[in-house]
Formats: structure tokens, sequence, C-alpha cells
């Protein structure tokens, strides 16, 4: 017999493209049950991201690339660099604020509480 599982998603009433995809599982233990989750990145921001990421290295390499061959200022390449950095701490802060509301409440909902050796929301930049 398999567990049972489900899907959530938190309606919003804004916008936040990394609210994350909640799957969990339920299994009995002891008198009671165990509920598993997961939380990812929506497919469509996730590929969006990594094109972005891909644009972003691109162009680094070009600018660097063009700094080193005319002996200039790497101050260019820098931009790049600044992109990627934000696009992380945007992604970052986005998904785990909307992780950590969707914990608590799924705490709430289920009566539970966070255990010990539950895993923890996947980070955005290493989906499972």
């Amino acid at each position: 017999m398999t567990a049972p599982t489900f899907d959530v998603a938190r309606i919003i009433s804004y916008r936040n493209s990394f609210v994350p995809q909640i799957h969990g599982t339920i299994a009995p233990e002891g008198s009671g049950s165990r509920i598993s989750i997961s939380m990812r990145l929506h497919v469509l921001t996730l590929a969006f991201l990594v094109a972005w990421i891909a644009l972003v290295c691109t162009i680094g390499g070009v600018f660097a690339a063009s700094s080193i061959r005319n002996g200039g200022p790497a101050e260019e390449a820098l931009i790049p660099l600044g992109m990627f950095v934000f696009a992380y701490a945007m992604t970052a802060g986005g998904f785990w604020y909307e992780a950590w509301k969707a914990e608590r409440l799924l705490c709430s909902i289920t009566g539970g509480s966070r255990g010990s050796n539950a895993s923890r929301a996947t980070p955005p930049s290493a989906p499972e």
C-alpha cells in the first residue's frame, strides 16, 4: 500500500512568482500520522531563472573577455554579477518567506508541529 499524497497551493492576494508548490505524503506513525512535505519553485519560474542566469553568465563572459582583451577596467563585468546576486536574493527571499508562512499554516491546520528530522523546504537553487 502506498501512502496518500496531496498537493497544496496557497491562495494569496498579491503577486509572487516564487510561492512554493507544496507536495505532501501522509504515513501512519504510532497512534497518529506523519505528514512529510516538499516545497519547490513552479517549473516555469525555475525555467525562467535558468534562462536568466544563462543570459547573465553569457553577457558577463563577453564583458570580462572584452576587458581582458582591451586591457581596460573590469567594472563592466560587475554589472552581470550584480544581476546574478539580485536574481538570487529575489528568488530566495520570495521563496523562503512564503515557505515559512506555508509551513506555519500547515502546522496550525493539522495541529502538528515541525519534527526534528522533518525535511526543510527545498531551496530554489537546488530543486529535488
